[in-house]
């Protein structure tokens, strides 16, 4: 009892350097268990047991860590909440209880395996009971069938959808997504899965939106950016998604990054007068951002061209041409890589750039945010004015 009373009595329980086997680590339970906050070392399988960033926070590096425990000891409200999401996934699905049942149930299978070698279970009657499962509801017991059903023959596509459904019905959204663009990857005419990905995502995001209005409402601001940006992120737009993160980064006093967030409001709400009011309001504040200050003719001609497809400032997209086509024109070797692609307008710019200055053809490669890149970490944020102050010259070294 004491160790649980040491884990329950600190603000930050590390679970470093973790030997992590397909069951799991212990102390991911034990900690969660005792309703303290979990910082972990990340591995691929964690995701199988709890949601990092809502019911446990993980790092990749010393930095990582290090930049973590700031800001969570700076955000106790976030903190806890997490823990208490962890505890409340823990109690839920691993109490001793529920281990024992799985524990009982490996152990009645390899029984059955061992009495009957030559037999496999049958997987079309695992198949039916969840479906049986499902259709009176019982989505927990339906969710574990289905994936002995998969541990058995991962290539059967209405297993995996039988587990988005149950994943779905059990209110572990990010998990049925994450899910079916599993299963759309390896089968990507299955429309009955799109349709149901399309569903899923688009009560998501309302839902989401609808939590981050109240955690506005409540001054929670860190926690109302996280689930604006998991809503975002599902690409279903939303009348108001984006002027409530514009909100956002007004109140995290990063006024450039709220006009590209209100550009992009706009770009699919031209009428939403509402966020035609505050960005009125922002010009005014912050005319520095309003077009047409910079003399390069040239930038100003791709600038009309480029405007209705991006939400970057004037200032940012010169500092991008300009570092562009120094490299280019000094013949610095190396591909041009953009993180973080909305509609498109600064991977014109760059191509322009490119197309014009560079002495030897180069690659641009251009990545969603929301797509194989790591999560946003708001402890090291950057303001994107500053981005525009730095000088090529790392760029020699490193591009």
């Amino acid at each position: 009892m004491d160790m649980y009373r040491a884990l329950k009595s600190g603000r930050i329980a590390l679970n470093i350097d973790i030997d992590f086997g397909d069951g799991g680590n212990i102390r991911l339970f034990e900690t969660t268990g005792t309703g303290s906050f979990l910082l972990t070392q990340y591995h691929e399988k964690l995701t199988q047991y709890f949601e990092p960033g809502k019911e446990i926070e993980t790092f990749r590096d010393e930095k990582e860590l290090i930049d973590k425990i700031d800001y969570y000891l700076a955000h106790p409200e976030e903190r806890e909440a997490i823990a208490r999401r962890g505890q409340e996934r823990c109690l839920r699905d691993y109490s001793m209880e529920n281990r024992a049942k799985a524990f009982d149930q490996i152990i009645r299978k390899h029984l059955s395996l061992k009495s009957t070698p030559s037999s496999a279970p049958d997987i079309t009657a695992i198949i039916q009971q969840a479906v049986d499962n499902l259709n009176t509801n019982k989505n927990a017991e339906a969710l574990a069938l289905l994936e002995q059903a998969i541990a058995i023959n991962p290539a059967i596509p209405d297993i995996n959808y039988g587990k988005a459904v149950a994943l779905a019905r059990l209110g572990r959204m990010d998990e049925a997504i994450e899910t079916l663009k599993s299963l759309l990857s390896a089968e990507p005419n299955n429309e009955k899965a799109r349709t149901l990905l399309n569903e899923i995502a688009t009560a998501s995001v309302s839902n989401w939106t609808a939590q981050a209005v109240n955690a506005l409402n409540a001054n929670k601001n860190d926690e109302a950016f996280v689930l604006l940006n998991k809503a975002k992120s599902l690409r279903k737009p939303l009348q108001g998604l984006d002027y409530l993160r514009t909100v956002c980064f007004l109140r995290m006093n990063q006024p450039d990054a709220a006009r590209e967030a209100l550009r992009e409001e706009l770009r699919y709400f031209p009428n939403n007068e509402q966020a035609k009011n505050l960005m009125n309001q922002i010009l005014e504040r912050h005319p520095q951002n309003i077009s047409g200050r910079v003399g390069d003719s040239e930038f100003q001609e791709l600038l009309k061209l480029i405007r209705p497809y991006t939400m970057s400032g004037e200032e940012r997209l010169f500092s991008l041409f300009s570092l562009a086509k120094r490299v280019c024109s000094e013949g610095i070797p190396g591909n041009f890589i953009e993180c973080g692609v909305a509609a498109g307008g600064s991977t014109a710019l760059l191509a322009a750039v490119i197309k014009r200055y560079s002495r030897h053809p180069r690659r641009l490669y251009a990545f969603d945010s929301f797509e194989g890149m790591r999560r946003i970490n708001i402890a090291a944020w950057v303001p994107k004015q500053q981005a525009g102050e730095q000088e090529p010259a790392p760029l020699r070294k490193t591009v």
